[in-house]
């Protein structure tokens, strides 16, 4: 799978079901799931939920993989007829600042497209094409949880410009592992210092670091974010394929 498929997955917690990866159409607990399963794991769908896939940007491998099932797909516009083409027939593409809201029982699921930029050179950002970050809110009645998905991007000015005005995230989850050291492009994916320096911006409560361990090409080992966010006022919370986090 290309590494810029989505290989991580989020869910709310439902009260009676036991399968816990998707977003149900009957009640909610008042709990957030996060999943890290295989890169190499087919999305499923069930009549017992509703599961969003959220894609980053395109990977044409976990595209080809996954079309014909029947899911709604959440992708930047700038992909969605590629996508389209290998199979997928329930897109809802959005543009940095659209907004989708999903009905969850009495809850909702509202998923803001937002800047992500590859690189802090200009001209590299532009190559490597438009991804998108997503600002994920889940609410019920009074209970609300928010999650700041980074996507590909570094903390460049105009990301921090972006976010800083909706709030303190209670989850980050950044992409890391220093892609690109040493290519062509330069560094194209954040290191520790880059998800420090984001955390001392945004102030969540949890970062959950995904995308640096998974390939080869993840130049960076997580142990030294670990060791960057020692005394850190975020809990940093790492987790092994095929194992889960609830957040409540």
């Amino acid at each position: 799978m290309d590494h810029r498929m989505v290989d991580d997955r989020m869910s709310y917690m439902p009260d009676r079901s036991p399968d816990l990866r998707h977003i149900p159409h009957e009640a909610l607990s008042r709990e957030l799931k996060w999943s890290r399963q295989r890169p190499d794991e087919r999305p499923h769908s069930s009549g017992g939920g509703r599961r969003l896939p959220l894609l980053r940007s395109l990977g044409p491998e976990g595209a080809q993989r996954t079309a014909g099932d029947e899911l709604t797909f959440i992708l930047p516009t700038a992909d969605a007829e590629t996508v389209r083409q290998k199979g997928f027939r329930n897109l809802a593409s959005l543009n940095w600042g659209e907004t989708r809201q999903f009905d969850a029982g009495t809850g909702s699921v509202t998923i803001t497209a937002v800047r992500a930029r590859h690189s802090h050179n200009p001209l590299t950002a532009q190559a490597l094409g438009i991804g998108n970050g997503y600002w994920i809110e889940f609410s019920q009645q009074s209970w609300k949880r928010t999650l700041y998905w980074t996507g590909d991007t570094m903390p460049t000015d105009d990301v921090l410009e972006e976010i800083r005005p909706r709030g303190v995230p209670d989850i980050m989850v950044p992409h890391v592992g220093g892609v690109g050291t040493a290519g062509p492009f330069g560094r194209i994916s954040m290191g520790s210092g880059d998800v420090v320096r984001l955390a001392s911006v945004l102030r969540p409560q949890f970062v959950l670091p995904i995308h640096h361990s998974t390939y080869a090409f993840y130049r960076e080992p997580i142990s030294d974010l670990v060791a960057a966010s020692k005394g850190k006022p975020y809990r940093l919370d790492l987790i092994a394929e095929g194992s889960e986090i609830i957040y409540p």
